[in-house]
Parts: C-alpha cells; sequence; structure tokens
C-alpha cells in the first residue's frame, strides 16, 4: 500500500514538471524506513534528477552514501538546526 502511494507521490510530481516546466518541492516524510534495499535503492536515484527533495529520516544510515556526499544534510537535535 506505502509502495502504491508513493509512486502516486512521485507520478504527481512528474506531472507537474511536465505541466509547468519546473519541479516542485517535493517533501518525503520519513519515507526510507517503510522501504526495503531496492525500493530506497529505487527511490534514491529516481530523486537525484529532481530539483528539490526534502527527506526527513531518523537514520542516516539507510541512504546510500554515495547519495549522502551528494546531499546537503541537515541535522536537529535538541531544538536547534545544524549542517
Amino acid at each position: 500500500m506505502r509502495t502504491t502511494l508513493l509512486a502516486l507521490k512521485l507520478a504527481e510530481v512528474s506531472w507537474m514538471k511536465e505541466r509547468t516546466g519546473e519541479w516542485p518541492v517535493t517533501l518525503l516524510d520519513e519515507v526510507m524506513a517503510e522501504l526495503d534495499l531496492q525500493r530506497r535503492a529505487d527511490l534514491l536515484h529516481y530523486v537525484e534528477g529532481s530539483e528539490q527533495v526534502l527527506l526527513t529520516a531518523t537514520d542516516a544510515s539507510m541512504f546510500a552514501a554515495d547519495f549522502l556526499q551528494e546531499a546537503e544534510v541537515w541535522q536537529v537535535a535538541d531544538g536547534s538546526v545544524r549542517r
């Protein structure tokens, strides 16, 4: 069910890009925890082509190391945000 909902969300992003010519800002909250390893890899590969995607997670190890090297990572801890 969750994979289907994620696929619909990503289809909506593609539709908006085709329709407007601009990438929408995409927010995916804690989605990596709900996916198996292959679906995580597929998702990260898919969003690499997008302009701005915000992914939240409680565990950075769910992301491939090469993806994290290219990403801008922010950490929220004890009420403060830092790079």
